[in-house]
């Protein structure tokens, strides 16, 4: 962990700079995640019972702090993801770095990835009731 809190904003939008963009297919209305100040796309999978992200955004600090939530629920399952409580940004201090607009944008981020997940479970559990 960076200890100097501008040093961490910097190592974060250095971060969302490398990380992988979406094809133009994927930067599609579906993918967007509304209540953000900048566009972004957020694309959900799943694989063996796990979730996976992937995000891109035209702001290199949002997408270097929602990279942050992909690598912390990467290849996790439902159930983790909706057991992990809210803090990541307020953990690192960032929240004291970046403006309230942009804590809501990551909020919802969140919020998405959270209806994912529950998308899962209610599969899931729709399968147990079919194999009755």
């Amino acid at each position: 962990m960076i200890e100097d809190p501008q040093e961490r904003l910097s190592a974060v939008i250095d971060r969302g700079g490398q990380l992988p963009g979406l094809s133009v297919d994927e930067r599609v209305a579906a993918n967007l995640v509304p209540g953000c100040v900048s566009a972004m796309y957020l694309v959900c999978t799943a694989s063996d019972g796990r979730c996976f992200f992937r995000i891109d955004s035209g702001s290199a600090l949002i997408k270097g702090l929602v990279g942050c939530l992909c690598t912390l629920y990467e290849g996790r399952t439902p159930d983790e993801i909706l057991g992990d409580p809210d803090g990541l940004v307020a953990e690192m201090g960032l929240d004291r770095l970046i403006t309230p607009n942009r804590l809501v944008g990551i909020g919802e981020v969140r919020k998405a990835m959270h209806r994912f997940a529950r998308s899962m479970c209610a599969q899931r559990e729709s399968g147990k009731e079919e194999s009755k």
